[in-house]
């Protein structure tokens, strides 16, 4: 069904892009594939009814938005943005948690000093992997010196609980410690976990 489209682009096997190409629209027609897309702006989440095949969508696009979405069972490493690359290296990062139907996800991170060609020079890898209602991040590689300077800062977690649960009754332990609960941010389609600042350089559990 994707063979003929060549309005829509992948970045990553996660992020889809939906832009707009005529002048003036202000709504764009795109394809999601079978399987759980969230808005990356809201996280509201779309998905097949059908078992085989994805669905077609009418997007909003006004002139101020470019319609994205985040496929389910992925987990995004983001980075809080500056005026160049110099000083967003330096920023805290932060995580998208987008889970497929079984409430499940997983990601990595490669991080070097944005210079060096060779990826067997000083670098920086770590995984993550969402499993029965608990994230791990696990770092498996870490030459990189500069790393320790940086802590991850935000989670953002799609999911659309509907009326099945209450996310005003969630707990959230990091490292086996209660979250406080002014670093809890319910939304509509997510919840946002902020000021973490957990270490990058150490692995941690969130439950």
């Amino acid at each position: 069904n994707t063979y003929m489209i060549d309005e829509q682009f992948l970045v990553g096997p996660a992020f889809l892009v939906t832009p707009v190409l005529e002048e003036k629209a202000v709504k764009v027609s795109g394809y999601l594939p079978k399987d759980y897309w969230y808005d990356y702006y809201d996280g509201s989440l779309t998905k097949s009814e059908d078992e085989r095949n994805g669905k077609k969508v009418t997007l909003n696009a006004p002139i101020d938005h470019i319609p994205l979405h985040v496929r389910g069972g992925f987990i995004l490493p983001t980075q809080q943005k500056a005026n160049s690359t110099f000083f967003s290296r330096q920023n805290p990062f932060g995580l998208i948690l987008a889970p497929n139907e079984e409430g499940e996800a997983e990601g990595d991170l490669y991080f070097d000093d944005g210079l060096t060609q060779n990826f067997d020079a000083q670098h920086y890898y770590s995984t993550f992997k969402l499993r029965d209602h608990k994230l791990r991040m696990s770092v498996e590689h870490n030459t990189y010196d500069e790393m320790v300077k940086l802590k991850l800062d935000k989670i953002r977690i799609f999911r659309d609980y509907g009326s099945s649960i209450n996310p005003q009754s969630l707990t959230f332990y990091v490292n086996k410690k209660i979250l406080d609960k002014s670093q809890i941010q319910i939304e509509s389609h997510e919840i946002i976990l902020t000021q973490l600042t957990l270490s990058m350089t150490a692995n941690f559990e969130i439950e």
